[in-house]
This record gives C-alpha cells, sequence and structure tokens, in this order.
C-alpha cells in the first residue's frame, strides 16, 4: 500500500492543477477533459477500458459484469467512464449503440432498465419506465452525440413525474418507503438539461433539495430521500450538491457539508468514505465504499471545496489516502469492486461496472493518474450456468446471467469461509455480512425482487433481506424473509454436516449476526436456531430475566414475528403465517411452517 501511496504522491506532485472552465448549463468546478489514457494495452485501449469493453453485448449495450445481458444505467456509466478517459472516440459500432439506446424508449417517453426488470410488475403510472434509465439514456446519447427520437415525449414523462414539493417520484426504486429521493430528482433535473428542457419551477426543486440538509442529526450531510429516517448520509449529499449545481447554485450551508464529509462519518482513516449513516446502528457503518468514496470527491469538487492534503479528517493524508485507497480496490482484471478489505468485507469484491465507473470519475476529478496492474489478466465473458436448487421469486432462477450476478459475488465468499471454518453457517454469516455493507443502510426501500436489490447500494433492512436471499439462493440454500417489530430478517435452510436433517435458521444482516448455533436452542437441540427457537425463546426470558440475550437487535422483538414462505419448486411466494408469544413447538403452526421438525 506504501509503494501506491508514494507513485500516485509523485504524480500528484507532477500535475499542475487545471483551471475549472465550464460551459452554458455545466456543472460548475470540474476539471477540463483533457485526460491522457494510462496502462495502455497492444490493442490500444488501457486496462480499465478492456473490462468495461468487456462487458459489452454485441454492438449494443453493456452489463454489470463481462458476459452480463445489458442494462442501459449501465451502458451510460460505461460510456461516461469511456469518455472521462478520453477513449469514446476509438469505440466500434458508435452508431449501432445509438440505435439500442433510441430504441430503449417507450411510448410514454420514458426509457426502461432492461427487460422483465421489475420482474412483471410496472410501476404505478402503468409502464416500466424509470427516471434513472432515463437519465443515462439521454446522457449516453449526448456523449454519442445523440438525442432521444422523440425528446417532447422525453421531457413529458421527467416532469410528469415531479412531486408537489419539487422533489421527484422515488416509486421506481424506494417502491413507497419513500415518497421522493434526492437521486431521483438529481436523475431527472440532469435529463432535463442534457435535453436542453427548462426544469418545471426550479425554484420549488431548489427549496425541496435544501430542505433535506436539515437532517435528525443536522450534521451538515443530507438525506437521501424524504422518508422517516432522515439520516446524513453521503449517497445523500451527493445527490444533493449535484442537483443544486445544476440549478446554478448550492446547499445552504456548504461549509458545514465539508465538515460532514471529513468527519467521523465521512472519510475513513484509510482513505475512502463511508455512509455516513447518521444513526451510527451497531457501529457496523464504519468503512468505505466506493459509491461514497466517488459521491464525496465529487460533491467537494463541486463546492469548489476540493479534498486536499491540507484538510483534516481521520485519513493522514485526505487526498493521497484517498486516490491509493481506490487504488486498492482495483482487481486484476482493470474493473473495481465496490467494497475495499476490512473485518466487515475481508475477501476482495468481485469488478462491477457500477464500482469502476464511479472509480475511474473519481481518479479524474482528484486529477490522479489511473493505476497500472502488474499482474494484469484479461477480462473474459465470465458466466458459469448454474441452476439453484431452489428457486426464489426475488431471483430470475431462468436466466443464466442473472443467477451468475449473485452468485459471482456469493460463491467465492461461501467457498472460502466454509473451507476455513467447516460451517455453512459462518460461511452465510461472512455473505451476510457483505450484504450489510453493499446495502448501508441510508433510505427506506421496499423494492421486494429483480436485480435493483443488486445492482443499487442503497436501502435498509428489508433489503438487506431480500439481497441477502438473493445470494443465499444461488449458492443453493432455500430461504424465507420473517419480519418483527421494526426488523425485516429471514430464514436460511442449512443441513451442517453433524446434522441429520436441513434446518431453518435465523439470519440477522441488519445487525451482523445470527445466534451461536453451537448452544443449545429451548428444545435442548443444537441444530442451529430458528425464528420458532426465538419465540419460544423470548417467553423463557419473561420467565427469568437472568437469561442471556441471545440477538444484538433485541429478543423482545420476537414477541410477533411474520414468516413469508417461499415455493421452492416454482418460486413463487407462498403462505404468510404469524407467530407470537403463545407459539410453542406443539403449536399448528410449527407443522406448516417446520415440517419434520425442520425448526
Amino acid at each position: 500500500m506504501s509503494v501506491i501511496k508514494g507513485f500516485l504522491t509523485v504524480c500528484l506532485l507532477a500535475t499542475s492543477l487545471i483551471a475549472c472552465a465550464t460551459k452554458e448549463g455545466a456543472e460548475k468546478n470540474l476539471p477540463r477533459k483533457e485526460k491522457v489514457s494510462t496502462a495502455v494495452s497492444a490493442e490500444g485501449f488501457n486496462q480499465v477500458s478492456r473490462w468495461i469493453l468487456a462487458c459489452r453485448v454485441g454492438q449494443g449495450g453493456f452489463g454489470c459484469y463481462p458476459g452480463d445481458s445489458a442494462f442501459t444505467t449501465r451502458t451510460g456509466m460505461a460510456l461516461e467512464a469511456l469518455q472521462s478517459m478520453g477513449e469514446v472516440g476509438s469505440l466500434s459500432g458508435k452508431k449501432e449503440l445509438a440505435e439500442w439506446l433510441k430504441a430503449r424508449q417507450l411510448p410514454d417517453g420514458g426509457f426502461f432498465e432492461a427487460d422483465d426488470y421489475y420482474l412483471g410488475k410496472k410501476l404505478p403510472w402503468g409502464s416500466v419506465s424509470a427516471l434513472e434509465p432515463t437519465y443515462w439514456a439521454v446522457h449516453a446519447l449526448a456523449i454519442l452525440g445523440e438525442k432521444p427520437s422523440d425528446p417532447k415525449s422525453c421531457a413529458r414523462f421527467i416532469t410528469s413525474r415531479k412531486s408537489g414539493n419539487g422533489g421527484y417520484d422515488a416509486y421506481e426504486y424506494a417502491w413507497g418507503g419513500a415518497k421522493e429521493a434526492l437521486y431521483t430528482t438529481f436523475w431527472a433535473v440532469a435529463a432535463l438539461k442534457e435535453l436542453g428542457f427548462p426544469v418545471p419551477d426550479s425554484a420549488k426543486t431548489v427549496e425541496w433539495v435544501r430542505s433535506m440538509q436539515d437532517t435528525h442529526d443536522m450534521r451538515g450531510g443530507f438525506a437521501l430521500s424524504n422518508d422517516n429516517f432522515k439520516y446524513s448520509s453521503v449517497s445523500g449529499t451527493y445527490y444533493a450538491v449535484r442537483t443544486l449545481n445544476l440549478l446554478g447554485t448550492e446547499p445552504k450551508r456548504p461549509r458545514e457539508v465539508k465538515k460532514f464529509l471529513l468527519s467521523a462519518y465521512g472519510q475513513e482513516p484509510d482513505g475512502g468514505f463511508e455512509v455516513g449513516h447518521g444513526d451510527n446502528w451497531n457501529n457496523f457503518d464504519h468503512y468505505s465504499r466506493m459509491q461514497d468514496t466517488y459521491g464525496a470527491v465529487y460533491a467537494l469538487r463541486l463546492l469548489g471545496l476540493p479534498l486536499s492534503d491540507s484538510d483534516s479528517s481521520r485519513a493522514s493524508r485526505p487526498m493521497s489516502d484517498c486516490a491509493a485507497w481506490l487504488a486498492s480496490v482495483e482487481n486484476p482484471d482493470g474493473g473495481f469492486g465496490r467494497l475495499g478489505r476490512t473485518d466487515q468485507t475481508p475477501l476482495a469484491s468481485p469488478s462491477e461496472m457500477r464500482a469502476t465507473w464511479q472509480a475511474v470519475r473519481a481518479f479524474d476529478l482528484l486529477e490522479f493518474p489511473l493505476p497500472q496492474i502488474k499482474n494484469y489478466v484479461q477480462p473474459v465473458s465470465e458466466v458459469k450456468i448454474h441452476q439453484p436448487l431452489h428457486r426464489h421469486p426475488v431471483v430470475d432462477c431462468g436466466d443464466p446471467c442473472e443467477v451468475w450476478a449473485y452468485r459471482r459475488i456469493a460463491l467465492p465468499i461461501y467457498e472460502y469461509y466454509l473451507a476455513r471454518t467447516g460451517s455453512k453457517i459462518e460461511a452465510l454469516g461472512m455473505i451476510s455480512r457483505w450484504v450489510r455493507a453493499a446495502v448501508g443502510p441510508e433510505n427506506g426501500a421496499w423494492i421486494t425482487g429483480g436485480r435493483g436489490i443488486l445492482m443499487h447500494e442503497w436501502g435498509q433492512c428489508g433489503a438487506m433481506s431480500w439481497l441477502f436471499q438473493a445470494l443465499a439462493t444461488s449458492v443453493d440454500h432455500a430461504s424465507r424473509g420473517s419480519f418483527v417489530i421494526g426488523d425485516v430478517n429471514c430464514e436460511i435452510l442449512v443441513q451442517e454436516k453433524s446434522w441429520e436433517t436441513p434446518h431453518w435458521c435465523l439470519f440477522i444482516p441488519f445487525t451482523n449476526e445470527y445466534p451461536d448455533y453451537r448452544l443449545a436452542a429451548p428444545d435442548g437441540k443444537r441444530s442451529g436456531w430458528s425464528v420458532l427457537d426465538m419465540v419460544v425463546y423470548y417467553q423463557k426470558r419473561l420467565e427469568n430475566l437472568d437469561y442471556p440475550s441471545m440477538t444484538r437487535l433485541g429478543d423482545h422483538l420476537f414477541a410477533q414475528v411474520r414468516v413469508e414462505t417461499v415455493n421452492a419448486l416454482n418460486g413463487k411466494w407462498g403462505q404468510e403465517f404469524k407467530m407470537d408469544s403463545l407459539t410453542t413447538y406443539e403449536s399448528p403452526v410449527v407443522r406448516e411452517l417446520y415440517p419434520e421438525g425442520s425448526w
């Protein structure tokens, strides 16, 4: 790491500061696009670009990883990254790519992400058009020197998503967990600007965006969405600052923004930036993530307060350490992972388009060159066809690309920790920790299926539970959701070597935990702890308060539980069952939920 830091520092000292020239309508305080590609291969593209190009599907769009199907958003991210490295001009098939993008515009004017992205559901406005793919399609076409086939209907779709308070509808991801969000507001404003259309009642939008700095904790950051949590977050701050900049203004308290981003809720000692969670639940938020590192660097640059080694944060050299952290999460294939190696996620995360785009842009904004990879591995199509043993409604098990999108993350973690510990529960527990890091938490988001759970990086306990179930499905474990007061967790069907039969075991991603499977449950058996075991255990705690707590979440929350079953044969949601403080091992509901004593 010290070698990388030293290399980056030398490069920084050799690079003069670039004046911030802007054009009308463009974001202010950004460096000019005069980048020279580094680490160039024999074929003319640098190592990062080669990974990005490996994600392309024919002459059409780009996916999340090499071999994936194409997505509108990932196509836009790929093009912006290539533009940032000065390599769009060398891209083949630009005309075909532009036509592919234009064909994704629907009759209502908006653009869609991918076929059946919402697993058969439509959004409240009667289509699958959404603001995120609409922004990225418009932006990608602009990079290619093109416009949508029908710009006016595109603008009408965008403005129809505007709420009375000035924010823009967040249903496409929050699914009712938040009415408006800063991310959808940014996508809307940025797309309208790119199209050359005015933002309706922009003063109202400015007022609403600025109000999101008035969070419960008042630390100077912005909340990501208009929900009942309203915690400061780095991502919320990024989207707020970008939106306000496009509208020609800034936050009410810009200096407090930088103070927040350099505080204990912003930059980490390793140089990256964390989620910035306002309530600091369980101290599980203090690890660097690519999304937040990119967002912090971008926000500070737009405010005219760019990250500097003379700043004061938990990093000894805030700017150089930030660049070093970015370099540390690059993989041998040239792509970047979304998370660094920490106690929370000790293994490297695989390369993903979103993280790679963010890393390229962050290096650009810091005015650091891309690092060279000494042991470079040529990226190739990754997909290994696998049919999960148990189907699940969160995952399209008939789509090899979707199954692999989850399995490429879960399988290395699972196999490594299974070999190291000999326990499937402990291996699944490490996947659960990855989920906790990947999701946040930051805001209310109730999307319950499809690739969106994996492709976004925010939510709450529900998003964690469903993402964990999807990852568990990819490594051949049946799973189902369980709901207690204030938390969504899940049960995974596990059979350890010493167990005669499989048992449903409770996992709580939100608090990084599962009850100790080595301890006897209330029935005297050592076969993991199910939700039922926790319900019965809570009854014993009421009788004797000296009983130790089995969870950090709080055993008392298991006084009332709902379990949503899944038909593992057809992958459909099943019946929902309820348990409470009167439930015993002999209750009728137990025969339905735990056949053959599988608690």
